[in-house]
C-alpha cells in the first residue's frame, strides 16, 4: 500500500522534468551557449506575450513577485508515454494499482483541475517591504535562541536547571524578542500581510464552479463560529470579480483577550504594558481571505487590505508590460511551462540585510559574555564576532537585480534564468582553461568553474573561525569538573583527540587552506570518466579484474606557486607521520608511513604511495606539470588530460559549467550487466544468488533501457549583456 502511495506522486512529479522524450529532434554537439540560448528570438509585443504568460496578463504592472506552472496535466501525459513513465506505470500495476482507476478518483480529479492547466502565485506591491519585517524577526529569534541555549547550559552546569528556572529562561527569550526594537512588537506594529493571490485555471465550467463553491463554502464555515468570533463576511466586487470570503477582524480578535488572559500573557511578554501595546496593534490589523472567479480562473486572495486585490483587463497595463519582464520576449516562440518573476526593488529590500550565521554567532557570543560557567571564553567570543563580521561581508558582496526564469519544452526541458544574483563567488570574465576536458571520451561528469579569490578567501576565513571557535569551546567544556559518567566519557574522548591528532589535524587544515590555496589558481575542473580499470584486489574474480570498468576521478587546477604546493605537501606528510607515531606510542597498531614514490615522465611529476593492488590506471596519485596540479585516482588519466590540454581546443566558456552524461552512465550499467550475465558461474557464489540475479535481469535491463532516453543534464551560470544568466537543460534523446 505504501508503494502505491509513492508511485503515483512520482509519476506526476516526474512529469515536471521528463517532458518530451522521443517527441523532439536529436540535439547535435553544440556548446551549451548555442544549445540553450534563446536570445535570437524576435521581440514580441505585449499582447502576443500575454498568451504565453497566462494569468500574469491580468496582474497589475507593480506586482512584485510571480510564479506559474502551466500545462501540468499535459506534462504528466507526456511522461506516461515515455519508457520511464511506462516503467513506473508497470511497477504500479505490479503492486495492484490501476492508473486509470486512480485517475478517476474524485480527489485526483480535483488535483488535476488545480494543477492541470495553470497554477500561479502572485505577490502584490509592498511584498518586499513586508519581507524585511519577517527577516528582522527571524534574525532576532536566531540571536535570542542561541543566547537562551547558552543560558540553559550555564544553569545546568551550576545546578540551577530546575523546571521553573528553565521555564523562566525560555520566557525571558520570548520577552527579549518581543521587546527587541528591531523586531518584536515594534515590527508587528508596522507589519501587514502582503497581498497574495493564488489561482488556477479550469476550462471546464462545471468543475470550475464546483471548486469555487467548495472554497467559498470552506471559508464560510468560519462565520458559523458565533457572534463573538472575530470573523466578518466578505461579499463584494473588486476588479470585476465577485469576492466571497471572510475578514479576520483585528479589533474583535483583540477583544477576545480578557483581563485574565492579558495577565497570563504578561509572563511571556515581559509586562502588562507590552501586552496592551501588542493587543492594540492587533486591533488595528485585519486579515482578508476571499475567493472568486476571473474568466477561466479560480482565484484566492489573502492580504491585510482588500485594496491589495487588483486586476487589469488591458495587457499594456499588466505585469507583462513591466520593464523587468523584458526577458520574456526572448521566448515568444517557445512552449513555456514555467514563469517566475521578482521585481528588482523588492529583491533589493529582501536581500539588503541578508546573512547566514551572523545572528546565530552573535547570540552565542552574547550568551557566553553573560556567564562564567565555561571559564574564560573571550577568545571564543572574539572568533564568533569575527564570524558574524565576515558573514555580513560575504552578503555585502551580493547584489541583486530583477529575477526572471522561464521553463519551456525544447529538446527535453530547458530552464533559463535572467538576473537575480550577481554571482559574487564566480569569475565570469575570464575564459575557462579546461573546457576541452569535457569533450573527452566516456566522461560521465564534468564541472569547470572559475572562482573569485575575494569571495572564497572570506569564505575560508569564516569556516576557519567557526572551526576554531568550536574546538576551543569543546576544550573549555572538557576542562570542567562534572561528576557524570557520560561527561567523563566525553572528556576522555576529547583528551585522546587532543593528544593524538588535534595539533596535527590543525596543521593539515592550515596546509590545505593556506599553502595549497595560495599555490593553486582560481580555476578548477572535476572530471569523472568510465575508463578506469579494476585494482588487483585479492579474492575478486579474475574476470572482474581483467575486464571490469570503474570510474576515474580527477581534479585539476592551475599551478600558481609550486613552492607553496611543495610546502603544503611537506606539512601534510609530517602531520600524518606524527599521527601514526602517536597512535603507536599510545598502544595502537604500528602503521609505518610509506615511502613516497616520485616519478617524472613526459613533463609530469607524479607522487604516490606504493600500494600492491594498484595499477597505472587505478592508483591514487598527486601529479604536477609546469602549468597544472592534479589529484586523481589514475596515473593514466592524468597523462591523457595533459595531452588533451596541450592539444588545445574546447569551447569558449566562462562562469560555472557542469554536465552529467546519462548516456555514458547507461553504457557503464549495460557493460556490468552484460559482464555479470556472461560470467554468472564465476561471479556468483551459489546457484541461489545466480538464479536470483537471472530472475531480476529482465527488470534491470528494462530499467536501464528506460533511463536511456535521458541524454544529459547541463547547467551554466555566466554573465551575458551585463546580467547574470543561468541555464539548466535536461536533454532527451
Amino acid at each position: 500500500m505504501k508503494l502505491k502511495r509513492i508511485l503515483l506522486p512520482v509519476l506526476v512529479g516526474g512529469s515536471l522534468v521528463s517532458l518530451s522524450f522521443g517527441e523532439t529532434p536529436a540535439v547535435n554537439n553544440q556548446t551549451l551557449t548555442q544549445l540553450v540560448q534563446a536570445d535570437a528570438a524576435p521581440a514580441a509585443d505585449v499582447a502576443a506575450l500575454a498568451k504565453k504568460a497566462g494569468f500574469a496578463a491580468h496582474l497589475p504592472k507593480n506586482t512584485e513577485g510571480y510564479l506559474s506552472i502551466m500545462g501540468g496535466y499535459d506534462m504528466y501525459e507526456r511522461l506516461k508515454k515515455t519508457e520511464i513513465g511506462k516503467l513506473i506505470v508497470e511497477a504500479m500495476a505490479d503492486q495492484g494499482m490501476d492508473l486509470a482507476e486512480a485517475e478517476a478518483d474524485d480527489d485526483v480529479a480535483i488535483l488535476k483541475a488545480i494543477v492541470g492547466e495553470e497554477l500561479f502565485f502572485a505577490f502584490g506591491d509592498t511584498a518586499g517591504e513586508r519581507y524585511i519585517h519577517l527577516n528582522a524577526i527571524s534574525k532576532s529569534s536566531n540571536f535570542h535562541q542561541m543566547k537562551m541555549m547558552v543560558s540553559m547550559a550555564s544553569a545546568a552546569l551550576k545546578g540551577e536547571d530546575d523546571p521553573e528556572a528553565m521555564q523562566g529562561v525560555a520566557m525571558s527569550m520570548f520577552a527579549n524578542i518581543l521587546g527587541d526594537p528591531k523586531a518584536g512588537i515594534d515590527i508587528f506594529e508596522k507589519a501587514e500581510m502582503p497581498p497574495l493571490t493564488i489561482g488556477f485555471k479550469v476550462s471546464d465550467a462545471d468543475m470550475r464552479e464546483q471548486l469555487a463553491a467548495t472554497i467559498a463554502g470552506f471559508l464560510g464555515q468560519a462565520l458559523e463560529a458565533g457572534e463573538e468570533a472575530p470573523f466578518v463576511e466578505i461579499n463584494e466586487t473588486r476588479s470585476g470579480v465577485e469576492l466571497t470570503g471572510i475578514t479576520v477582524d483585528g479589533k474583535r480578535a483583540a477583544d477576545l483577550a480578557d483581563e485574565d488572559t492579558r495577565q497570563e500573557m504578561s509572563q511571556v511578554f515581559g509586562g502588562r504594558a507590552e501586552v496592551d501595546r501588542f493587543m492594540g496593534a492587533v486591533a488595528k490589523k485585519n486579515l482578508h481571505v476571499a475567493t472568486g472567479v476571473k474568466g477561466d480562473y479560480v482565484v484566492i486572495y489573502l492580504g491585510g487590505s482588500l485594496e491589495g486585490f487588483k486586476l487589469v483587463d488591458e495587457s499594456a497595463e499588466s505585469l507583462i508590460a513591466n520593464k523587468g519582464m523584458d526577458f520574456l520576449s526572448k521566448y515568444a516562440d517557445k512552449d513555456v511551462r514555467m514563469l517566475l518573476f521578482g521585481e528588482e526593488e523588492a529583491f533589493d529590500k529582501m536581500t539588503a540585510e541578508g546573512e547566514a550565521f551572523a545572528s546565530l554567532a552573535l547570540g552565542l557570543k552574547a550568551g557566553l559574555a553573560d556567564t562564567d560557567a565555561f571559564g574564560d571564553t573571550r577568545d571564543v567570543q572574539t572568533l564568533l564576532g569575527h564570524v558574524a563580521k565576515v558573514d555580513k561581508q560575504l552578503f555585502g558582496m551580493m547584489d541583486y537585480s530583477r529575477s526572471g526564469v522561464v521553463g519551456f519544452i525544447e529538446d527535453g526541458f530547458k530552464i533559463e534564468g535572467h538576473g537575480g544574483s550577481n554571482l559574487p563567488s564566480i569569475d565570469t570574465k575570464t575564459a575557462h582553461s579546461y573546457s576541452a576536458l569535457g569533450d573527452m571520451e566516456d566522461v560521465l561528469f564534468f564541472s569547470n568553474t572559475r572562482s573569485k579569490p575575494e569571495f572564497t578567501g572570506k569564505l575560508f576565513d569564516m569556516v576557519d573561525s567557526l572551526g576554531e571557535a568550536s574546538y576551543l569551546m569543546a576544550r573549555r567544556v572538557a576542562e570542567l569538573e562534572i561528576d557524570d559518567g557520560d561527561f567523563r566519557e566525553f572528556q576522555e574522548g576529547f583528551g585522546m583527540f587532543e593528544q593524538l591528532a588535534a595539533k596535527d589535524l590543525a596543521e593539515i587544515w592550515q596546509a590545505i587552506s593556506i599553502d595549497w590555496a595560495q599555490g593553486t589558481g582560481d580555476e578548477g575542473a572535476l572530471v569523472i570518466d568510465t575508463k578506469g580499470t579494476m585494482p588487483k584486489i585479492p579474492e575478486v574474480p579474475s574476470v572482474i579484474i581483467e575486464k571490469g570498468r570503474v570510474p576515474r576521478i580527477t581534479y585539476v587546477t592551475p599551478v600558481k606557486d609550486a613552492a607553496k604546493l611543495t610546502q603544503s605537501w611537506t606539512r601534510i606528510e609530517k602531520a600524518v607521520t606524527n599521527i601514526l607515531k602517536t597512535v603507536k606510542e599510545q598502544g595502537g597498531p604500528e602503521i609505518p608511513m610509506q615511502e613516497l614514490i616520485e616519478n617524472e615522465k613526459d613533463g609530469v611529476k607524479s607522487f604516490f604511495y606504493p600500494i600492491p593492488t594498484t595499477t597505472n590506471n587505478a592508483r591514487p596519485i598527486v601529479a604536477m606539470t609546469e602549468k597544472n596540479f592534479y589529484l586523481s585516482t589514475s596515473q593514466t588519466a592524468v597523462a591523457e588530460m595533459k595531452a588533451k590540454l596541450e592539444a588545445g581546443g574546447g569551447p569558449l566558456r566562462m562562469g560555472a559549467y557542469s554536465r552529467v552524461n546519462f548516456t555514458v552512465a547507461q553504457e557503464l550499467a549495460e557493460f556490468w550487466v552484460k559482464l555479470a550475465k556472461e560470467n554468472a558461474d564465476e561471479l556468483f557464489e551459489n546457484d541461489f544468488q545466480k538464479d536470483d540475479f537471472m530472475e531480476n535481469l529482465p527488470m534491470i535491463e528494462k530499467f536501464i533501457a528506460a533511463f536511456g532516453e535521458m541524454k544529459d543534464m547541463i547547467s551554466h551560470a555566466r554573465m551575458e549583456d551585463g546580467e547574470s544568466r543561468m541555464s539548466l537543460h535536461f536533454n532527451m534523446k
